[in-house]
């Protein structure tokens, strides 16, 4: 999700985020966790416990247009690591049917009574069988659900074709805790677990998901069943999908990813740009980051009257129109800038986020610090005549960042190597930088990197450097903070 343009950025990557931080806070000490029915909930911290942990999500969601409604099963496989009771993950908004708990080793079914606690947006499975430590279980839930009509969850959108006719698709946004809006779920972004999506729907229709389909099915009752592969591992934010009736453009890079742009069949002929640029920066990060993207495929979808301007799901990022469509003939030159600044600051998510996730969401600015910083350095690579870096970076040269590039890229391709498919925090960024750059010469020189997580920069316009001596090295550590990238908004952009 691209931040606010207005953002303090610094090269050495002591950063901020646009988001708000999601609170932890316990119930207060004096107060009773109650569910729904009145009887005690058995856990009263807004945070999940430890010691149940998610390993694959079985997902089938059956998505009906003319109800504007969804039910869907999920099945999860859960790792217990002490002795409980019972299982506290998330969800909201929805009915839940149906529960039922199998032990793996045993192959039986345990009863589970079900408790709400919407105040944390919580649901408990207790059961009079106690869990046992080292062994895992599948827990099975049916329920029902509305569309979300807020862009949110799993959500509906209407919109117009120039001929009159109203058209409905169902997508969805999960960043930062919406997920347990469409299945109930361990809602927090270090509990990674692969994910297998099936999307049952009319045959006026077409789904996707994160992952490439496996097979699609014509059921006996007239609709599409289609089964995606299993996902990476990954949080239950990033998982995402869509079912419309748009069309699609395709292209393939070099090392054979399929690449594709989603949008009304009206607005097809502008996704060529993205299209284009979303191969080129795709290739371009593969080899920046020395790491292979991981996917099949990438689709990128244009969403109508979409809020956010844009959503890295891993394997299927959404955008508002205005960030992924570009025509030619009545489109500026500033749209194609935009349009390239977005695609690639998601892109760049699929490594930074996606691949490696920020533990909680105070260390967000891992995410969206990278990716900020990343579009400017991709946009640059392909089409250096624009000037990017130098309109963001105005009171800066150029050569500043292009002599400090060889130090930040070793450096963040050993954070990536070493975190992938896991999560992060900050101190272990700056243990990943200070690993390279402590064995790096630049310049003839020999450069420490100082930890710089632990406080805010001034605020200033111009770099400012430190001299400091530490195991007898002399470093010059250059911060660079910036205010305001510069980059203005195309005319037709509303927040």
């Amino acid at each position: 999700m691209p931040i606010s343009l207005e953002v303090i950025f610094v090269l050495t990557m002591v950063g901020t985020s646009g988001m708000a931080l999601i609170r932890a806070d316990n119930c207060a000490s004096s107060e009773t966790c109650l569910a729904t029915n009145r009887m005690t909930f058995p856990w009263r911290s807004a945070r999940l416990p430890s010691f149940i942990v998610p390993e694959h999500y079985h997902l089938n969601i059956h998505v009906d247009f003319a109800t504007q409604t969804f039910k869907g099963q999920v099945k999860i496989l859960i790792a217990v690591t002490k002795c409980s009771r019972f299982i506290v993950l998330h969800s909201k908004n929805l009915n839940i049917c149906e529960a039922f708990l199998e032990a793996i080793h045993t192959q039986k079914n345990i009863s589970l009574q079900v408790l709400q606690a919407p105040k944390n947006e919580q649901v408990a499975f207790t059961s009079n069988t106690s869990l046992e430590a080292g062994r895992k279980y599948d827990l099975t839930i049916g329920y029902t659900a509305p569309l979300s009509t807020s862009f949110s969850g799993f959500y509906k959108v209407f919109y117009t074709t120039k001929s009159g006719a109203q058209r409905m698709l169902a997508a969805t946004h999960f960043e930062p805790t919406s997920a347990r809006k469409a299945f109930p779920c361990f809602d927090e972004p270090h509990m990674k677990a692969l994910f297998s999506v099936t999307v049952v729907h009319s045959q006026q229709n077409y789904a996707i998901s994160n992952m490439p389909m496996r097979t699609s099915l014509l059921r006996a009752d007239g609709l599409v069943e289609d089964h995606f592969l299993h996902s990476l591992k990954m949080s239950s934010y990033l998982v995402a999908f869509v079912v419309s009736d748009f069309a699609s453009r395709s292209a393939m890079s070099t090392r054979g990813i399929k690449v594709s742009v989603f949008a009304p069949s009206e607005q097809i002929s502008q996704t060529e740009h993205a299209l284009h640029i979303g191969v080129k920066i795709l290739e371009f990060f593969e080899e920046y980051f020395q790491i292979p993207y991981p996917i099949s495929k990438l689709d990128l979808v244009a969403i109508p009257n979409f809020e956010s301007g844009a959503m890295e799901n891993w394997g299927l990022i959404t955008f508002r129109e205005t960030s992924l469509l570009y025509d030619p003939e009545t489109s500026t030159g500033l749209n194609k800038i935009w349009v390239t600044l977005v695609t690639a600051h998601e892109i760049a998510h699929q490594w930074f986020g996606n691949l490696v996730t920020m533990a909680w969401w105070n260390d967000i600015w891992l995410n969206e610090g990278f990716a900020s910083y990343m579009e400017f350095v991709a946009t640059n690579h392909l089409r250096p005549e624009w000037s990017v870096v130098s309109k963001a970076l105005k009171q800066l040269s150029l050569s500043v960042i292009v002599n400090a590039q060889p130090v930040f890229r070793s450096g963040i391709q050993s954070y990536l190597r070493e975190h992938s498919y896991g999560n992060a925090q900050q101190d272990q960024l700056w243990q990943a930088l200070s690993k390279v750059i402590l064995f790096f010469t630049f310049n003839g020189q020999s450069v420490l990197l100082a930890h710089r997580g632990a406080r805010a920069l001034p605020h200033c316009n111009e770099p400012t450097t430190e001299k400091t001596k530490t195991r007898g090295f002399t470093a010059y550590v250059n911060h660079i903070t910036v205010l305001q990238y510069g980059i203005p908004r195309p005319p037709d952009y509303t927040a």
